[in-house]
């Protein structure tokens, strides 16, 4: 894995971002086991244990490992999953010039023998030559399918995010050990199914849901009083990246060395010249259905200088401008279907950043479990199987919505208002009104499906199914069926472009 980036950028974004290539996959892999064995110990010992216990099994210990293993997972396993990684850095030595040098000089057999290529993006990748340079041979050397941009904005957004969802479950824990839980949550459910109508407790209980959910907003102020800084930065170190590669030019980059600049702007026009295909296929007479593969000579600058001057191929100016097309075409195209516009995030990461509400939400599940007669479940199992499919539903569908709704917003709020007191005050109140109206939807899907569990009424079955495909349809819209996979980052779709 060969890793470009710019040297002006910040080391610690820098390790965030290869913390988050390395071993973001597995610090999933390791938070869902996590996850597994701590619901599997809480179901064991329920009812016994007390709030802080719950807490402390269902929310604290799987977002702890989550962190351990996202930040030192290459230490943990000993690299045991971890990639043979090329950092200049690190891989050439800097005290010694004349090793520097031989080491420069091989630097495109470094990049074009490389399996993949990690591009560490900032505003100042762009302006680096030899970042462009790096890019431009691993393109035609490689192709694009293993090229994976990182924007150094992502991982520090993701991580402060899911910090500030784990504040706020810990507001959760001290609310619920302070007995101040039980007045929202207590339903009285049993008691309104028998004095009234089913519809007529569907209503009363969805307004009490409806309540509770609104002082659960509280919980999400941490979250978004820091999201709504980091989407400021995120809004414009996005934008700032689609702008670079959009007006990209190689020969605006700055180079310290005016030999370095000529050295590889003149291997630029080799890669994109068109003279040379890597590799020719030919049938021979060998009878068999086999094909050989036949290699072209490799051709001198001068002798490529010379081809071009006596036939149609491009001259240096053109291979320069062609690289620049391929930057300004593929490339951002990938990144558009990646990441999108400054406006949208990815479904997956906006899924991960909610993981420590999530946790909380199913442990005051368990909390609040002892008293399910009181909410009109006819059993503990019942209520820990709807309530458990609520959590499930609202973590993959409702609240990954909660950034891109809240992105938009802050958009057009900044195409409206010029930053102050009051931009800054109506984003909040438009942070908190997102937030509000997602958990009252929640509340809807709730009280439907519970509706019907207890009251059998085709009405609550009706509403549960329908508020199921409006939200549904809601986020394939939002998200427009982008990276539903699980968080990789990857320029996938530039193989497809070539």
């Amino acid at each position: 894995m060969f890793v470009s980036h710019s040297w002006a950028a910040d080391r610690w974004a820098k390790f965030l971002a290869m913390s988050l290539v390395l071993n973001l996959s597995l610090a999933v892999k390791a938070t869902l086991v996590s996850i597994l064995l701590c619901q599997c110990s809480l179901l064991a010992f329920f009812p016994y244990l007390p709030v802080s216990a719950i807490f402390l099994i269902a929310m604290d210990v799987p977002v702890l490992v989550f962190f351990l293993v996202l930040l030192f997972g290459q230490q943990l396993t000993c690299g045991a999953w971890s990639p043979s990684i090329w950092i200049d850095k690190i891989c050439v030595n800097q005290m010694i010039d004349s090793e520097k040098e031989k080491a420069i000089a091989g630097l495109p057999a470094f990049v074009a023998s490389s399996s993949q290529m990690v591009v560490l993006w900032d505003q100042t990748y762009f302006e680096r030559l030899w970042c462009n340079f790096e890019l431009a041979l691993f393109a035609k050397c490689s192709g694009l399918k293993r090229l994976r941009v990182i924007p150094l904005w992502l991982p520090m957004w993701l991580l402060t995010t899911m910090t500030c969802c784990y504040v706020g479950g810990r507001l959760a824990a001290v609310a619920a050990g302070g007995g101040q839980l039980e007045e929202l949550e207590d339903q009285d459910g049993a008691k309104g199914a028998g004095q009234s109508a089913a519809l007529t407790f569907g209503v009363e209980r969805l307004g009490k849901y409806a309540a509770d959910s609104l002082g659960f907003v509280v919980f999400f102020l941490p979250s978004l009083m820091v999201s709504i800084v980091s989407f400021q930065a995120k809004l414009d170190g996005h934008r700032l990246m689609l702008e670079s590669i959009r007006s990209f030019d190689v020969r605006a980059a700055a180079c310290a060395l005016d030999s370095d600049r000529l050295q590889i702007e003149a291997q630029v026009c080799e890669l994109f010249d068109g003279l040379e295909e890597p590799l020719v296929a030919t049938s021979l007479d060998t009878g068999s259905e086999s094909e050989a593969e036949v290699a072209l000579p490799v051709l001198s600058a001068e002798a490529r200088r010379a081809i071009r001057s006596v036939t149609g191929f491009a001259e240096d100016g053109h291979c320069i401008q062609a690289f620049n097309r391929y930057v300004r075409g593929p490339l951002l195209d990938a990144i558009l279907e990646d990441f999108g516009d400054e406006l949208e995030a990815p479904w997956a990461m906006c899924l991960l950043s909610f993981l420590p509400a999530t946790l909380s939400f199913v442990a005051l599940t368990l909390v609040v479990a002892p008293d399910f007669h009181s909410c009109g479940y006819p059993s503990i199992e019942v209520y820990v199987f709807l309530n458990y499919l609520q959590v499930l539903m609202m973590t993959l569908f409702i609240l990954p919505l909660a950034h891109p709704m809240l992105l938009r917003a802050m958009g057009i709020l900044a195409t409206r208002l010029s930053p102050g007191c009051l931009r800054s005050t109506v984003t909040i109140g438009t942070g908190i009104l997102v937030y509000s109206s997602l958990l009252v939807f929640s509340s809807v899907l709730s009280v439907t499906l519970e509706g019907f569990v207890i009251t059998r009424h085709p009405a609550f079955l009706a509403g549960f199914l329908l508020s199921s495909l409006l939200v549904l349809v809601q986020s394939c819209r939002v998200f427009r069926g982008r990276c539903w996979d699980f968080p990789r980052c990857s320029c996938r779709c530039l193989g497809r472009s070539r």
